[in-house]
């Protein structure tokens, strides 16, 4: 059954993406990654840019896990991989930020977003998930957004991002 709930989610994720964007269908299926506790799957292909978004992103502040964050449930996000990238700034150190473009499954999940790395490892691991209040009755409509995520300032070597494990893309600090 929770399969199947999965197939029909990732369906209509896909003919939302269909008639918002202006990808095939193919194109859709490979670049969207459903990511939570249940459900994964992948995308063979990532694209890193350094060009500036056009669309109106939002602040990351409000991304972080939040204390009353224990008494919710955690929930899955849909990330449209092939409409993320990495920006890259001007300066020195440069500044990087992760541009994350998705939807949650309703309005009641909250985006939450952690941002890690080691100071030894040029790996910068983001994990990207929601939460929602289970008894909260909500519309069943996807909720879209379009996020940037400061990684951080770097001077120098090759830094590879994973999100949720899996490896987004690469860049040169």
């Amino acid at each position: 059954m929770k399969a199947r709930s999965n197939i029909i989610l990732s369906i209509v994720t896909l003919l939302v993406l269909g008639l918002t964007s202006p990808l095939s269908t193919a194109s859709a299926a490979s670049s969207l990654a459903v990511v939570g506790t249940t459900t994964t799957s992948t995308s063979t292909s990532f694209t890193t840019s350094t060009s500036t978004s056009t669309a109106p992103v939002l602040s990351t502040s409000s991304y972080s896990p939040q204390p009353g964050d224990i008494n919710l449930k955690v929930g899955p996000v849909f990330l449209d991989l092939a409409h993320s990238y990495l920006q890259v700034g001007k300066g020195f150190p440069e500044p990087v930020d992760l541009i994350l473009k998705g939807s949650l499954p309703d309005p009641c999940h909250q985006l939450r977003v952690v941002v890690s790395s080691t100071s030894t490892s040029s790996n910068i691991n983001v994990k990207v998930y929601s939460v929602f209040n289970p008894q909260s009755v909500c519309i069943s409509v996807l909720q879209p957004f379009i996020v940037a995520i400061p990684l951080g300032f770097f001077t120098g070597g090759l830094h590879a991002v994973y999100i949720n494990g899996l490896l987004f893309g690469k860049f040169v600090g």
